[in-house]
């Protein structure tokens, strides 16, 4: 829908006793009103403006008649059939969101530098947990750059407990507003342990990029992403342990992967999601540091006795040893890798 917006600006000569001024344009759905003021001079052009707007499907040069009447009956017509209207777009552009991402300041939100044709400002919309009401996280009135980071510790915004969504709305020149655009979601990834030397790390599903918009319309895309998990032992240096592509029929919930075999130090984990039709689209998750359980070596084994068994024999290895000694301890039951370390020592050892 279009609206059209007609100024009006006629110079009538010699108006005496003026009493209304009515306009009729050759399209039927238009309807102008005037205001009008009785006055009288016979010697000076009068000009008279006004302006008014109505909405149409299309554009085009349209005739208007000016009817002009004093208030003693006389009438005149005024003919102008080449009026040009001017178009406003009221249909404003929704707001493309390329995707948003974690970093170590905060949510990146990330824009196409193309929007409406008659962009004003973009109001950036945080959601968190997918329950509470959505929030005006920025205003924006510039396209470049095209990003805005929402930062850690503002109202609304967790790297650990739930996910976080974000959406557009798109403002124009005319102050009109855009439906809001595709909601996007930050990945939530979350590491525990319960079974000795390893860690169980899970993350969600990326969201945004299964939606597209076709002819002002939100309609399903279907986009296969690229899921890349890292680990670090010094939260510096991140090697990548294993790649996901999540095809359709997409897998349901979320993903998750057991790392094994590892040491009692402290592991960083995090996720990234890559659209595999638009490879600079690519969204981190949070990260998460996470220890497995292991061995507590500071603990020390409880040796309950040891004694020289000469009173039977035993086989060990296949080899007969009728004097030995016999010890007892607490097992423990930390590993699956348990095994133990005898020393002895004496005049000869």
């Amino acid at each position: 829908m279009k609206v059209l917006v007609v100024n009006l600006l006629y110079l009538i000569t010699i108006l005496c006793n003026f009493e209304s001024l009515t306009s009729i344009f050759d399209n039927p759905e238009v309807s102008l009103s005037y205001t009008t003021v009785p006055y009288c001079n016979d010697e000076v052009d009068v000009t008279f403006f006004n302006s008014s707007s109505y909405e149409s499907d299309s554009t085009s040069t349209y005739s208007l008649e000016l009817f002009i009447t004093d208030n003693q009956g006389c009438t005149d017509i005024f003919i102008d059939d080449e009026i040009h209207i001017q178009e406003l777009d009221v249909i404003v552009e929704i707001p493309k969101l390329d995707y948003v991402t974690w970093s170590d300041s905060g949510v990146v939100i990330v824009w196409n530098e193309i929007q409406d044709d008659n962009f004003e400002y973009l109001q950036i919309l945080n959601q968190s947990d997918n329950m509470t009401d959505w929030l005006s996280a920025a205003i924006i009135d510039t396209l470049v750059p095209n990003y805005f980071i929402h930062e850690i510790g503002s109202p609304g915004l967790s790297q650990s407990t739930f996910v976080n969504n974000y959406k557009l709305a798109q403002v124009d020149s005319y102050g009109y507003q855009s439906d809001t655009s595709i909601i996007h979601s930050t990945i939530l990834l979350e590491t525990n342990s319960e079974d000795f030397q390893e860690n169980e790390v899970s993350w969600t599903r990326y969201r945004g990029w299964d939606y597209k918009i076709e002819d002002q319309m939100i309609v399903s895309d279907t986009v296969n992403i690229i899921y890349e998990l890292y680990r670090s032992e010094n939260n510096i240096d991140f090697e990548r342990i294993i790649s996901v592509i999540d095809t359709l029929p997409y897998l349901n919930g979320s993903f998750t992967y057991i790392d094994k075999n590892l040491c009692n130090i402290d592991y960083t984990y995090y996720v990234l999601a890559i659209n595999s039709e638009v490879e600079s689209f690519v969204s981190r998750s949070n990260k998460a540091i996470q220890q497995p359980n292991f061995i507590d070596f500071t603990q020390p084994l409880n040796l309950k006795y040891a004694t020289v068994n000469n009173f039977e024999s035993v086989i060990v290895n296949n080899v007969i040893q009728d004097n030995y000694v016999f010890m007892k301890w607490d097992e423990l039951d930390q590993s699956e890798m348990n095994y133990y370390k005898i020393d002895r020592y004496d005049n000869f050892y």
